[in-house]
Parts: structure tokens; sequence; C-alpha cells
């Protein structure tokens, strides 16, 4: 009885991590008429250029030589 309370216990943490843990969707492609007209970045100032934006999925996949692996994607704006 104990491990099942465990057990549902640690699948509520993982679930909360996942709702949570999202970021709103990121639109790529067109640049906004608000994103062409930034001149500078706000906390500093003298950059050549900024990231508008970084997301990244992560995916792990099992394979049978070389057991466990990752692969991560990242998007940049």
């Amino acid at each position: 009885m104990k491990l099942t309370r465990a057990a549902l216990l640690v699948l509520f943490f993982l679930a909360t991590i996942s709702v949570f843990g999202q970021q709103k969707k990121l639109k790529y492609g067109k640049v906004s008429i608000e994103e062409l007209a930034l001149k500078e970045c706000s906390f500093y100032p003298e950059a050549e250029a900024f990231t508008l934006a970084k997301t990244g999925f992560l995916y792990f996949q099992y394979n049978n030589d070389k057991g466990w692996q990752y692969k991560i994607d990242v998007f940049i704006r």
C-alpha cells in the first residue's frame, strides 16, 4: 500500500512539472513590426544583436547497441 501511494505521488509530481513547465508557443517565420522596431537591448545596450526567444525539446531513445541516448532540438529567434 505504501509503494502504491509513493508511486502515485511521484506520478502526480511529474505530471505537475510537465503542466507548469510548458512555455507559451513561439511563432517562427515572419518577423513582426514591433520586433523590427527594437533598436537596442534593454539590459545590454552595447550589444550588436540579441536573441528574442530560445526554446528546446529533449527526446530520449533507447538503442539496443548504445543504450539510452538523448537528442536536443534548439530553436532560436
